[in-house]
């Protein structure tokens, strides 16, 4: 935290045996591309949380990785401009993607953030079990959409939201066909006529 955020940025560097001198123009180079050029003498741990964060994005892309983990990314970024902190992270994110061809892999709880960066996989119990997709259908006016896609495992298997089961009345088990080309799921019982007996 007592050094400086571009000596953070610059520390993997070095340890991997980079010249001071090399070390330090790449984290310059990396905290104008984060856009904390401004801060780079500033002690890291007296910067806010979100030009922390970047701080932290800098050290990890010293290597030029093509891969980029995050774990809660936008955990630090409560408190009152939290969401306006959080759409510019996830902006910085879609930049870096672009800029650099950055492959990105979130881990995180926040639904909100996740749909920001684009694709979204959901998992339960270790799997993935759903997946959000954003399609783009700007050349016929149609904007951008978001679709969900359930995952279906290597044994056919596929997981069905709870909220969707409740919805139909699905319990344990259903009635599966197929129907004009679409896979049809029904409760396996009907469920009862709620209407009285003189209207049934």
């Amino acid at each position: 935290p007592g050094r400086s955020a571009a000596a953070n940025v610059a520390l993997p560097l070095r340890l991997a045996g980079v010249s001071a001198g090399r070390a330090r123009r790449r984290a310059g180079e990396l905290l104008d591309l984060l856009g904390i050029g401004d801060r780079a003498d500033a002690p890291a741990g007296r910067l806010p949380p979100e030009a922390g964060v970047r701080v932290a994005i800098g050290a990890a892309l010293a290597h030029g990785p093509p891969l980029l983990l995050l774990d809660e990314p936008a955990a630090a970024l409560g408190g009152g401009g939290g969401e306006e902190e959080r759409e510019k992270l996830a902006a910085l994110l879609r930049r870096l993607h672009g800029e650099l061809g950055l492959t990105l892999l979130a881990a995180t709880r926040a639904g909100d953030f996740a749909r920001r960066l684009g694709g979204e996989a959901r998992m339960r119990a270790g799997r993935v079990v759903s997946e959000r997709v954003r399609l783009s259908a700007y050349s016929r006016g149609g904007g951008e959409r978001v679709e969900e896609l359930a995952v279906i495992d290597g044994e056919g298997r596929v997981a069905i939201p709870r909220e969707a089961r409740e919805a139909l009345g699905i319990g344990r088990r259903a009635r599966l066909s197929v129907e004009d080309g679409r896979l049809a799921l029904r409760p396996e019982r009907p469920p009862p006529d709620a209407r009285p007996p003189w209207r049934r």
